[in-house]
């Protein structure tokens, strides 16, 4: 039974995980669950077998997105992300004041533990479960590795931050004229998607031997094209090794060391309150958020932003920004496998052979003879 199969029963099942915004966009997901399931030792491609059956691990990585308008997921969006407040350099220096119970760390950190102690032994959670956990597990590692996924504290992992771009594409003489081709987004957005896509454009600009497509790439040719790049092609096994065995928490200080460029600033700011083309909440001096005393949720300032503080990005950051992302996929693809892998060989003794070939076959159905008329 493939994963879209039991989608339907998982949903009727539980009501235990968060509802999830994007991202990455599907298509960013599916690339690193891609690449992290090329990464698999056998152990591990038979713990993801045994939990989500036949198919590729990038049918799973988007499914918290499938359910994010469900409202019985909705107390678990906290999983989405993280929040480090520019007063805290890193996530550990987090005081309890401003300390979470729940956030993607929740997952990373609990899930691959989870899975171990009640994989087969135990049954504290069914299968079901256990298919939901192992989907946000893939899920999340990818989040956290899309840089505003690990945000400021103020402006909702600059979803409250505007910019214009061009297409991707649009020539020069357009350009000029600023209207054919250029769009508006948040930035948050931007680097979900518009980012990803942005890929094969910029490798066509860097490498004009290059013929892969160059829109409406799958997930297949994304992780082919990443993989090919010569700076990750170069990567020795011990390169590649010490990707995958860095602490989790240092995965987040990379995010947020990765803030400088992401944010588009035409000068450097040293608070997310300064960004015009951004809001924010409105903190105290502790760092807390001030509640209107009506509707009691937090304040956003201001209400609205000026249209000539909104930075059009240029060329430049959208070839820079495409070269992180592919990094930042790949780490994440990398790590991925990591966590699956540990909890698989801590599993499985004597290995069996899985029977994915042989389901496959078993379900290739043929049309009934027809009666001619």
């Amino acid at each position: 039974m493939t994963w879209a199969m039991k989608t339907a029963k998982i949903i009727g099942v539980l009501a235990l995980l968060p509802q999830l915004a994007f991202a990455w966009g599907d298509l960013g997901h599916e690339t690193v669950a891609e690449i992290a399931q090329r990464h698999l030792t056998a152990r591990g491609q038979k713990m993801m077998y045994d939990l989500i059956g036949t198919g590729p691990m990038a049918g799973p990585a988007t499914w918290p997105d499938l359910v994010r308008s469900d409202k019985r997921f909705s107390p678990f969006a906290a999983y989405h992300f993280i929040e480090i407040d520019p007063r805290y350099s890193k996530y550990e220096d987090i005081s309890d004041r401003h300390r979470v119970k729940r956030d993607a760390n929740s997952i990373i950190e609990n899930v691959p533990e989870q899975l171990y102690k009640h994989f087969l032994m135990f049954k504290k959670f069914n299968k079901s479960q256990k298919q939901a956990l192992i989907s946000y597990l893939i899920h999340v590692v990818g989040d956290v590795h899309q840089p505003l996924h690990v945000g400021n504290g103020y402006d909702r992992g600059a979803n409250f931050c505007e910019i214009r771009y061009f297409k991707s594409g649009t020539n020069a003489e357009d350009k000029m004229s600023k209207n054919t081709g250029r769009m508006s987004t948040n930035l948050h957005s931007f680097w979900d998607s518009t980012v990803v896509e942005h890929i094969a454009y910029a490798e066509k600009k860097k490498n004009p031997a290059y013929k892969g497509k160059i829109s409406g790439l799958y997930y297949a040719e994304l992780a082919n094209l990443i993989e090919q790049d010569p700076t990750i092609k170069s990567l020795s096994l011990a390169d590649e090794k010490k990707i995958q065995t860095t602490p989790i928490l240092e995965w987040y200080k990379e995010a947020q060391d990765l803030h400088p460029v992401v944010y588009p600033d035409a000068e450097s700011y040293k608070h997310p309150e300064q960004r015009p083309y951004c809001r924010h909440i409105k903190k105290d001096g502790l760092g807390d958020p001030i509640l209107d005393e009506k509707t009691k949720k937090e304040i956003v300032e201001p209400d609205r932003l000026r249209a000539e503080d909104i930075p059009t990005v240029s060329d430049d950051y959208m070839d820079k920004s495409a070269e992180i992302v592919k990094m930042q996929i790949y780490k994440g693809g990398l790590r991925l496998a990591y966590l699956i892998n540990q909890i698989a060989e801590r599993q499985y003794g004597k290995l069996s052979p899985t029977k994915e070939s042989k389901d496959l076959k078993e379900i290739m159905l043929e049309n009934k003879g027809l009666k001619q008329k």
